[in-house]
């Protein structure tokens, strides 16, 4: 038998890392991971911040007014010339408005009596601090001005309507039901008039963000 010789086949060289490294480093460019060409350095905060913009300043001037407001509330002028008169004047409505309802009410100072119960209208049954919140988070809000001035309005009479309801359930509450007069004026109405003027203003901002934008010019 003739016997051929046939050629030998080369191993084949498998492929393997770069002379002198363990491993290959794959460069995809010069930019990090997560930031686009062209983008500076602190895109993604930047352009985060812009877009909660809105709402930091909101909060920083929602601080600002209310800052403002209850520094001028500690005045003497106020405190003793400007709450006193107040809570005078809201006396003499809530009596009228008992006499109205066959109540024998009589005012002295900012106390309301009859035959069958007296309330002493004091800070804290006058609805300042509700309406300070109120009037300061309008105030505040990323909206035209003119989308503000109906809210300030509306909100304000709102919440003096609500204390005249606040203090005249009092004066029935202290008549039929005396035990639980302190849980109803220092626990229940308290809790109820900020929720009312939260309520107030988100009902108001939905209103004036179908108007203007979130975020709009304030003074257009």
């Amino acid at each position: 038998m003739d016997r051929s010789k046939g050629k030998r086949s080369k191993p084949h060289k498998k492929a393997g890392p770069a002379h002198g490294s363990a491993s290959a480093e794959v460069r995809q460019g010069p930019y990090p991971a997560g930031r686009a060409k062209g983008e500076p350095p602190g895109g993604r905060w930047r352009s985060w911040y812009r877009e909660k913009h809105p709402i930091f300043r909101f909060v920083l001037l929602l601080a600002v007014f209310m800052g403002i407001a209850n520094i001028a509330l500690t005045t003497d002028r106020v405190r003793h010339g400007l709450i006193p008169e107040y809570l005078r004047g809201w006396a003499h409505i809530s009596g009228s408005v008992l006499r109205v309802l066959g109540e024998d009410a009589r005012v002295v100072g900012s106390a309301v009596s009859s035959s069958r119960f007296s309330v002493d209208i004091k800070r804290g049954c006058d609805a300042v601090q509700p309406t300070v919140l109120f009037i300061s988070a309008v105030l505040a809000s990323p909206v035209a001005v003119l989308s503000k001035v109906p809210g300030l309005l509306i909100g304000f009479f709102f919440l003096m309507a609500m204390n005249l309801v606040r203090v005249i359930s009092l004066f029935y509450i202290g008549i039929y039901f005396p035990s639980a007069f302190d849980t109803a004026h220092h626990d229940v109405w308290q809790a109820v008039f900020i929720i009312l003027s939260i309520l107030a203003w988100a009902l108001w901002a939905i209103w004036a963000v179908r108007k203007t934008p979130l975020g709009a010019d304030a003074s257009s």
